[in-house]
């Protein structure tokens, strides 16, 4: 896996296979090194480790490109190129909630609000089943609002935390479905996806997923259903449809819905799926 260089290198591939690509330097000129690689899938991604006790770090945007030319420094050092770095996707609401399936307090016509969310890296979370429900998350889960979470998912695409923000539209009315093909690719360094939508009329009640990681086994995961439940988010107290706002104070934290009128006969059948689906 190591290769003699004027520092030394290393050829990494996306998949548990660490000989996917191989990776050769060359002197390009003084102080130059020119770095080729061939094998393995692209879109690549070039990184560097400066020192043994740091961390890689990437050199420049994914690329489908087999080369580069990179600074020769005096010091030791490591590159490797990853393979696979992106992976473009796809998801889709299949909202299966209507009047047959939870028949209890139907709230004719029942629909979605739009989708809202992010992707992003371990860094950050949006909302945690069991912990204190963000503003943007009330304004979600109560009134189908987009805008006060995407304004707490900016500051995390600034720092680095989040790589894209996630905005769709809704379903209505329910049974439907809905697509949302994802902006841009998503990079290995940012395999989680967060996404939810209100179930309304409602309190505050709302389904999503929060971290899926598309990343499987060191391999982007090709399809991947998830069962929607509902959750209720802890911020209005409200226990049918279409109950007048009732504030919960002090504020609750965010828990499944298993009691009237989403549980009939003591279970609760899902609301639909979301369906995330590699397109490349």
């Amino acid at each position: 896996m190591l290769l003699a260089a004027t520092g030394l290198l290393a050829s990494a591939g996306g998949s548990s296979d660490p000989y996917r690509v191989q990776l050769n330097a060359t002197q390009a000129g003084p102080g130059q090194l020119e770095l080729t690689w061939a094998g393995g899938r692209p879109a690549y991604q070039l990184q560097q480790l400066r020192a043994l006790d740091e961390q890689w770090t990437n050199v420049g945007e994914p690329t489908t490109a087999t080369s580069a030319i990179v600074a020769q420094d005096a010091a030791m050092g490591f590159f490797r190129v990853i393979d696979d770095y992106t992976a473009r996707y796809e998801v889709t609401l299949d909202a299966t909630w209507s009047e047959a399936t939870h028949p209890q307090d139907w709230p004719r016509p029942g629909h979605w609000s739009g989708l809202v969310g992010a992707v992003h890296n371990d860094q950050v979370e949006f909302y945690h089943v069991g912990k204190t429900a963000s503003e943007g998350i009330r304004r979600m889960a109560e009134q189908g609002d987009q805008a006060t979470l995407l304004s707490e998912v900016a500051p995390a695409v600034a720092s680095g935390a989040a790589q894209f923000a996630l905005r769709g539209s809704g379903v209505n009315p329910s049974p439907g479905s809905t697509r949302l093909p994802f902006p841009q690719p998503v990079r290995r360094d940012h395999s989680l996806v967060t996404l939810c939508s209100m179930v309304a009329p409602s309190p505050d009640w709302f389904v999503g997923v929060s971290g899926l990681d598309l990343i499987q086994d060191g391999q982007w995961r090709q399809s991947v259903t998830v069962d929607l439940y509902p959750h209720d988010a802890g911020t209005d107290s409200g226990v049918t449809f279409r109950s007048l706002d009732k504030v919960t104070v002090p504020r609750g934290v965010i828990t499944p819905l298993q009691v009237y009128p989403i549980a009939v006969n003591g279970s609760v059948t899902p609301f639909g799926t979301f369906t995330f689906r590699r397109l490349d």
